[in-house]
């Protein structure tokens, strides 16, 4: 399960997910849902109108997901415990908040991730897009000048992928 499919991390997430055999859930708003057929998820979950606790336990009966990854925050990883099978993961790369307790009950692992630039993962990207494996989703290009502007468009919500700035020398 990858919340926040079409977003920047999420969209790169959907492609490793499918490049490493998975089979992918993602939760995303209903209208990005041609772009996320494209990356390769195969359960597009509207995240406006569906509940992904109740598709899941309907999908999965044998207990859940294995992975969950989570772009969104707030209750999303509390929920997410409901949805991980026992022994599973949980990784989240924003604020989390909650009870996160019942993951002990399921023995499930908690991995909170920040940004590394670590040479050898930035290798392993570097192997999937020369392989055409994965392809980053840009939003749009914006002058470095209106990074204001590109601010206030990621905390609005709903950008699709990533949004770059332009440095003019």
């Amino acid at each position: 399960m990858i919340h926040g499919g079409a977003g920047g991390v999420g969209s790169l997430a959907v492609q490793i997910a499918k490049t490493a055999g998975a089979y992918v859930f993602t939760t995303a708003g209903k209208y990005n849902f041609d772009l996320l057929k494209k990356l390769g998820a195969d359960r597009l979950i509207d995240y406006h109108n569906e509940d992904f606790v109740k598709i899941i336990r309907e999908e999965c009966p044998e207990g859940g997901v294995n992975l969950v990854f989570d772009t969104v925050g707030g209750k999303t990883l509390e929920k997410s415990i409901e949805i991980t099978g026992f022994g599973g993961r949980l990784v989240s790369i924003t604020k989390t908040s909650g009870n996160l307790n019942p993951a002990y009950h399921k023995n499930l692992t908690l991995h909170f991730l920040f940004l590394q630039r670590e040479r050898y993962k930035l290798d392993s990207l570097r192997i999937l897009l020369e392989r055409e494996q994965i392809k980053p989703v840009l939003d749009s290009v914006m002058p470095l000048e209106k990074v204001s502007e590109a601010h206030r468009k990621l905390e609005k919500g709903g950008v699709r992928g990533k949004i770059v700035l332009k440095v003019n020398h």
